[in-house]
């Protein structure tokens, strides 16, 4: 169902940042100094972040705000199914579109999840629209407890092992552990996805359903899961980052549903098979 396991993971591109950052020179304060407003927290149009001077915070910068890697665009209302929520960049993000009524997210770490509902208290304009939920998506329900050992409230925790792949890129992440930190055992919440896809939809009969999935390898599980309940047909919109395997067998399977795919193929960057899928229906209802 899933495997009890946890490490950050962090791009090889930013690895060079990252061992800077560890040694908290005084240069890094005035880097900070760049990012950040006098309030201490990082403003990006009308939204609101606390980054708490975290390092493998970046990616929200660089990668969710300006390259807007979860931007798009309808003429219809609906509502986002956020699976991997971080600290609350992408419900923040997806909350401010005018034509997104909801937004449910989900994450499954204690702390990143108490991380993310303060970042939601600092954007009340949008943090009505916002439904949190510590838990992990999978394919089936249940409990599990994971060991961790990265940065308090920070990384990707990974209730799913793809293979051997994904388990060498996270005992190679201890380049962002903080000295002296033991591991802890945590006990998370796992949701079936279908039954939570089932309830949204019961609860937005007339909206159309959107889901991001970022779930560091529970992907693999959850989409065919939907697609066993047939719940994909009622979907119209979903963006995955796909995880330590090659896209193949997501990609039939949502062509094979009636959508139209965009591949974001990053395994020659980051050096790992790792990616984006964006998935459309072919005919908007």
């Amino acid at each position: 169902m899933f495997t009890r396991f946890a490490r950050a993971v962090i791009p090889n591109a930013w690895k060079p940042t990252l061992k800077k950052w560890c040694g908290r020179k005084a240069a890094d304060v005035d880097w900070w100094n760049h990012v950040l407003a006098p309030d201490g927290l990082f403003h990006w149009e009308d939204l609101v972040f606390d980054l708490r001077r975290e390092p493998n915070t970046l990616f929200i910068r660089d990668e969710i705000l300006v390259a807007g890697e979860y931007d798009f665009h309808t003429a219809n209302t609906c509502v986002v199914l956020d699976i991997g929520m971080n600290i609350g960049d992408t419900p923040l993000y997806f909350a401010r579109m005018p034509h997104v009524t909801k937004v449910y997210g989900f994450e499954p770490m204690h702390a990143t999840y108490e991380w993310a509902v303060a970042n939601f208290k600092l954007n009340p304009k949008y943090n009505h629209k916002i439904v949190p939920t510590c838990a992990a998506v999978s394919d089936q329900s249940g409990t599990t407890e994971i060991e961790f050992d990265y940065q308090e409230g920070t990384g990707g925790a990974a209730v799913e092992v793809v293979n051997d792949a994904h388990l060498s890129v996270i005992q190679g992440a201890s380049y962002i552990l903080k000295p002296g930190h033991s591991k802890r055992k945590q006990r998370i919440n796992v949701l079936e996805a279908a039954t939570l896809v089932a309830d949204i939809l019961k609860q937005h009969p007339n909206e159309a359903l959107v889901v991001k999935c970022d779930a560091e390898g529970a992907e693999w599980k959850i989409i065919p899961a939907l697609l066993k309940a047939g719940l994909l047909d009622r979907i119209e919109v979903l963006m995955i980052e796909y995880h330590y395997r090659k896209p193949t067998d997501l990609l039939k399977i949502l062509n094979d549903a009636g959508f139209v795919c965009f591949l974001r193929d990053l395994k020659h960057s980051k050096k790992v098979e790792v990616g984006n899928i964006y998935a459309s229906k072919t005919r908007c209802h």
